[in-house]
C-alpha cells in the first residue's frame, strides 16, 4: 500500500490539532479546579485523554458525514476517497488505541464505543474482538463476537483496496480468532466456529454452522438433535418389534 506525502502531512496536522485542543482543555481544567498535591496530575491526565478522544471522535464524525466510505474496489492514490480511508485507519490505530487495540474497554461496553465510530449495532451485543471500518458494519441484537475475532470491511492487494459491507444478523455467534472479510452476510442465529476465515462475498444462511479455512458450511443448528431423535425413535420401534 502506497503512503504519499499528503497522507503523512494530513496525519501530522490532524494529530497536532487534536493535541493542541486537548492541551487547551487541560490547561482550562487546571485553572478551574486545583486538587491536593499528587492528585492534580492524575486529574489533568484524565482530562487530557478524554479531550483527545472526544476531538478525535468529532473529526471522525465529520469525515463520515462529508466523505463517507463507499463499497467498491479502489486504487489507492491521492483522491479524496483514498485519503479519507487511510486517515480513518490512522485515527483508529494512533488515536483510539485504548478503545480498539488495548482491550481496556470491557466486552459489554465496546458496542457503545463502536457505535460512536459509526457502526450500526443492536441491543445486547458482546464484542470481544475488533471491528475495522465500523461505518460499513451492521450487527444485530444479542450477537456475540469472540475474543480476538476480527470483522474487517477491507482487503488490500498491492495498491488496491476492496471495501465491502459486513452484515451480521441477530443472535449470531462468531468464535474467537475468527476473521470475517468484506461483503459477508451472516443470517440470524448462525455460528462461525473459532479460527474460521469467512472469505469475501460469502452468504451464511440463518441457523447455519460454518468453520474452517476458508470457512464452509459444516452443519445446521438442531440437525444433530433431529438425527438423534430419529435414531431413538427407530430404536424404540425395534425394541417393541422384538417384544412382540
Amino acid at each position: 500500500m502506497k503512503v504519499t506525502n499528503i497522507d503523512i502531512l494530513l496525519s501530522i496536522l490532524s494529530s497536532l490539532a487534536c493535541l493542541s485542543f486537548s492541551l487547551v482543555v487541560a490547561r482550562f481544567a487546571h485553572e478551574l479546579l486545583y486538587l491536593p498535591h499528587g492528585f492534580q496530575a492524575f486529574y489533568l491526565i484524565f482530562v487530557f485523554m478524554v479531550a483527545f478522544i472526544a476531538i478525535t471522535l468529532l473529526l471522525l464524525y465529520g469525515l463520515r458525514l462529508f466523505c463517507p466510505l463507499r463499497e467498491g474496489n479502489y486504487i489507492l492514490k491521492s483522491d479524496t476517497h483514498s485519503l479519507v480511508w487511510k486517515l480513518l485507519g490512522y485515527f483508529y490505530v494512533a488515536h483510539l488505541w485504548p478503545l480498539i487495540n488495548a482491550n481496556l474497554v470491557p466486552v459489554n461496553v465496546r458496542a457503545v464505543a463502536y457505535r460512536l465510530l459509526g457502526a450500526k449495532i443492536g441491543r445486547g451485543v458482546m464484542i470481544g474482538g475488533k471491528v475495522l471500518e465500523p461505518s460499513l458494519v451492521e450487527i444485530g441484537d444479542y450477537s456475540m463476537l469472540g475474543e480476538d475475532s476480527i470483522l474487517t470491511a477491507h482487503t488490500v492487494v498491492g495498491n488496491k483496496v476492496d471495501l465491502g459491507k459486513i452484515v451480521v444478523g441477530r443472535d449470531v455467534t462468531i468464535g474467537g480468532t475468527a476473521v470475517i472479510l468484506p461483503d459477508v452476510h451472516i443470517g440470524d442465529s448462525a455460528i462461525v466456529a473459532p479460527g474460521a476465515v469467512v472469505k469475501k462475498g460469502t452468504r451464511i444462511g440463518p441457523g447455519e454452522i460454518w468453520g474452517g479455512v476458508p470457512a464452509r458450511k459444516i452443519g445446521v443448528i438442531g440437525e444433530r438433535g433431529r438425527e438423534g431423535g430419529m435414531e431413538r425413535q427407530r430404536d424404540g420401534e425395534m425394541e417393541r418389534g422384538g417384544e412382540r
